[in-house]
């Protein structure tokens, strides 16, 4: 996704929304949307952290389509979710790190994989 516009409609997607809901929540006018949508419009920092905090998404995520991790080049973007489905969030997440403790030289690898399974079980204590 290679635009502030693609990232909202894929959230607009996600949340099975059309523009005029979002545009109805958020108080923005029905054109601001479309145009964010359709590329013809860069929002200002303002509009943008409203769109972040009402889909509860990373602000760099959808402002510049970069995610806090990228796995192979494939991107993850850091989408904050409530009750179980966090835990799916940090599955994506564990795996993109794990990729990248494979690439560790062996004499640290193992306190890296100690502490990666100690964090996913505080995780899992925490989300019962």
């Amino acid at each position: 996704m290679t635009t502030i516009g693609k990232r909202l409609r894929y959230l607009l997607n996600k949340h099975h929304m059309r523009a005029v809901d979002l545009s109805r929540q958020i108080r923005l006018p029905l054109s601001t949307i479309s145009n964010i949508l359709n590329d013809r419009y860069e929002p200002g920092v303002y509009k943008i952290q409203q769109l972040a905090r009402f889909f509860q998404v990373d602000l760099n995520w959808l402002i510049t389509g970069e995610s806090p991790l990228s796995h192979e080049g494939k991107e993850i973007p850091y989408i904050v979710e409530e009750g179980e489905q966090i835990i799916s969030s940090f599955d994506e997440l564990g795996l993109a790190i794990a990729g990248e403790i494979e690439k560790l030289p062996p004499e640290i690898k193992k306190n890296y994989w100690d502490f990666l399974v100690s964090f996913y079980q505080i995780l899992l204590t925490i989300n019962r």
